[in-house]
């Protein structure tokens, strides 16, 4: 976006943004809808920019109300795209700190409200004033289609059940958000989600995410002709807090609930499909977990900037964070501040709040995280042979670079519990929809044609991520439902 530019960030290449997220999906995409995407979003912030009046201060840059999440010491554009472990990363993301806007916000000067809500009215009375209508406690039911399969309308129910039928102008575009709130379709389509909830002893209806959407939008595609993508489907697992704690995906070591490494842990971009294959204690209270000694900010430091990340644009969570770790633990542990979440927010701050379990010897640590018996001796014997190959300054057994092989030695000991027994459930959201055209028309289940005049936005679309999300910089799928809306309107209007 021209906003991004003018502080200090790109133009970047945006073919080979294009490229890294096809590989990031290894290829399991639409090639055509990450083009879209890319090309289409820095004219969807800089139209959302331009419709926020002079009253508000949401993309104040300068005066610290929103931050674009940046690496350490990386703070402008000049550096990027950074590159770990052969996966490319670039400063891009807005993030609005959870300020808020002191003067009464829209038409009907409402106070008291978050900077997402205020963009969400700005965006809603813009719309109005070019002559949108709202249809509130109506649930869409079914397509109106012609002869020839085109969409001419919607029918939709009412509270009180009885039924509407609206037709169409131009096209009907779906997007009425993902199916986590539906447990039923996670189970059967999420097929990694259900088979290791039921080789875990987890029940289906637990497999429900952050949303309360339940696949309408979905289903009403795929009555009209549609179809969903093919497996792998991906979900957005343990987001927000996809990472191990509060560090995020930084690149320590990391063991499992056996005591055991498993994975280059520099490999940020593969920490969900690598973690959710690991066990988990029969008792279902140890996952995974991230291990650091005192200097645990070298660590922090050499981490990037993709989803899950530590976020160096916002220097000021650091202090909070680091004043947390020195704290006093109780019960062996300290309660720290992820630094994943840019917030000034105390109510956002304490929700991302997390236990690290703190201890004067490698042992004490583990065993206050709960490791007991051969884990808790497969632990302490993995960290002696990590530190070996820090000495050596080779990683044979796992491909880690030296540069981010840093020894673990001096106490206190840090152990960061990763949320692992979340990743059976969507997490924040499912990812997989219905496949669509670079423009976002819907496919037939063939892929020959367009089912004409429908369309499908957000996460009612799908073939974006491949089997899980991982993304070149965070925030991309807040940042894919603003401009595929934008571009599939911009689309059926032009008709």
């Amino acid at each position: 976006s021209k906003m991004l530019e003018s502080w200090g960030f790109g133009p970047y290449d945006l073919e080979e943004i294009v490229n890294e997220y096809v590989r990031r999906a290894a290829g399991r995409c639409n090639t055509a809808v990450i083009r879209s995407f890319v090309y289409n979003s820095g004219e969807m912030m800089d139209n959302l920019a331009s419709i926020v009046p002079d009253t508000s201060t949401v993309f104040d840059y300068e005066g610290r109300q929103c931050t674009v999440q940046v690496a350490h010491e990386q703070p402008d554009g000049s550096a990027y795209p950074i590159e770990k472990a052969g996966y490319k990363q670039w400063a891009s993301t807005v993030q609005t700190l959870s300020t808020m806007n002191e003067a009464p916000v829209g038409k009907n000067q409402l106070t008291g409200v978050t900077r997402l809500a205020e963009l969400e009215i700005y965006s809603r009375e813009a719309a109005e004033d070019l002559g949108a209508q709202w249809f509130c406690e109506q649930t869409a039911v079914t397509c109106v289609q012609g002869s020839d399969g085109a969409v001419t309308g919607i029918i939709a129910q009412d509270a009180d059940g009885k039924y509407v039928k609206y037709e169409a102008a131009k096209g009907v575009i779906l997007s009425t958000g993902d199916f986590g709130a539906n447990y039923d379709m996670v189970w059967e389509l999420c097929s990694e989600c259900g088979e290791n909830a039921e080789r875990h002893g987890v029940p289906k209806e637990s497999l429900i995410g952050m949303t309360d959407c339940d696949g309408s939008g979905h289903k009403i595609g795929c009555w009209a002709g549609g179809a969903i993508e093919s497996h792998p489907r991906p979900v957005a697992g343990s987001a927000p807090v996809i990472g191990f704690g509060p560090i995020g995906s930084t690149p320590c070591l990391w063991v499992n609930s056996l005591g055991n490494r498993f994975m280059n842990e520099e490999m940020s971009s593969s920490l969900l499909p690598q973690s959710i294959r690991q066990p988990v204690s029969e008792d279902g209270t140890i996952g995974n977990m991230a291990v650091t000694d005192k200097n645990y900010m070298a660590y922090i430091e050499k981490a990037g900037i993709d989803h899950g990340s530590p976020n160096w644009g916002f220097p000021e969570g650091f202090d909070r964070f680091t004043a947390a770790m020195e704290g006093k633990p109780e019960g062996g542990a300290v309660t720290v501040p992820s630094l994943v979440i840019a917030s000034v927010s105390d109510q956002m701050v304490q929700m991302l709040s997390t236990k690290v379990f703190k201890g004067d010897t490698v042992e004490e640590a583990f065993k206050n995280a709960g490791l007991t018996g051969d884990a808790l001796k497969n632990a302490v014997a993995t960290v002696e042979h990590y530190n070996e190959l820090c000495a050596q300054g080779s990683d044979p057994e796992f491909g880690k670079s030296a540069d981010t092989l840093l020894p673990l030695t001096e106490p206190p000991f840090y152990v960061y519990p990763q949320a692992t027994t979340a990743l059976y459930g969507p997490g924040l959201n499912t990812l997989a929809g219905l496949c669509v055209t670079g423009d976002y028309e819907v496919l037939n289940m063939a892929k020959t044609a367009v089912i004409p005049n429908l369309y499908a936005v957000g996460n009612v679309m799908g073939e974006r991520y491949g089997n899980s999300y991982n993304c070149p910089s965070a925030g991309n799928n807040m940042g894919n439902a603003l401009t595929s809306g934008r571009v599939a309107g911009k689309k059926a209007a032009a008709k």
